[in-house]
């Protein structure tokens, strides 16, 4: 085992910190997230990123919300199929368009390999 940080650790911290940042009424608000990161993790986290992944992304919005970020991003949703069939559902009730470049991809978190479902999704990088 190498003596570097999770990457995982990492990228929660980071998610705290920038929707803590960015978001006018954020859910949560981790102000002291980025003070655990260095400037230079900070930065590099969405360097050269193309693609998000949310794991378990429930009913959440950020793809609907954050138009911005999804014309320079591709994001993967990944939940269980029931749950994103009724998300799809909600959506299309509320009169929203699902965007462009929002990918559902249905994994069973307690059967499916999820690796294997992003990479038949359309993930390019793990």
């Amino acid at each position: 085992m190498n003596n570097e940080v999770s990457i995982t650790a990492l990228m929660s911290s980071f998610g705290r910190a920038f929707h803590a940042e960015n978001e006018d009424h954020p859910v949560f608000a981790d102000h002291l997230a980025k003070e655990l990161m260095t400037a230079e993790e900070y930065a590099a986290v969405l360097t050269g990123t193309k693609q998000y992944v949310m794991l378990g992304a429930d009913l959440d919005t950020f793809a609907l919300r954050e138009k911005e970020f999804l014309s320079k991003h591709r994001v993967f949703e990944v939940d269980h199929p029931l749950t994103q069939k009724d998300k799809i559902e909600r959506i299309t009730r509320a009169g929203w368009t699902i965007p462009d470049n929002l990918t559902f991809v249905p994994a069973d978190f307690t059967k499916d390999n999820v690796a294997e479902r992003l990479i038949d999704g359309g993930v390019t990088h793990l």
